[in-house]
């Protein structure tokens, strides 16, 4: 949604989910935008790859890229032809960017400041990281409390007081 959000700013015409874009029934992209390329629509595909994964080989970012890239071989030469580039955008769950990322963006916020008067570039993309940075966060979070163990009356009623029953 962050990056969406930022990308709306230079591209008001933004989409997500966009649907037939090649012949082939997979969805190659999270997001059709012209903010992304200049003077071309891209097709970005969003992705948090975590280092500790089987396949990171060293370098998350890079190698959940690659990856994107051999998925989507079939599809990115249609895309070309009509336009649009691929173009995956990965961030490790370390909130650490793949290059292209940080490209992509800076591109999306020198078009962002000349479509809106008084804006510098270099802050839209440093607050545009900022809230980025913060909803990988929130996701990091939100998937380490998905595989916590749920706390029992009596360990619910040592962490705040009140477990809805008298603790044995």
């Amino acid at each position: 949604r962050e990056l969406l959000r930022g990308l709306k700013l230079a591209d008001p015409t933004a989409t997500t989910e966009p649907r037939g874009l090649t012949t082939t029934h997979s969805r190659s992209a999270d997001i059709l935008t012209s903010a992304a390329a200049p003077g071309r629509s891209a097709a970005l595909d969003v992705c948090v790859a975590s280092p500790n994964a089987s396949g990171a080989a060293g370098d998350a970012a890079a190698s959940a890229f690659r990856r994107k890239l051999r998925r989507y071989r079939r599809e990115i030469p249609q895309l070309a032809a009509a336009g649009i580039i691929f173009r995956p955008m990965v961030w490790t769950t370390c909130r650490r960017p793949h290059p292209a990322v940080t490209r992509t963006l800076h591109v999306a916020a020198e078009q962002s400041a000349s479509r809106n008067q008084d804006a510098n570039a270099e802050m839209i993309l440093r607050r545009w990281s900022h809230e980025i940075q913060i909803a990988l966060l929130r996701r990091r979070a939100a998937m380490a409390r998905a595989v916590l163990p749920s706390l029992s009356a009596k360990d619910a009623w040592m962490v705040t007081g009140y477990s809805g029953a008298v603790p044995r």
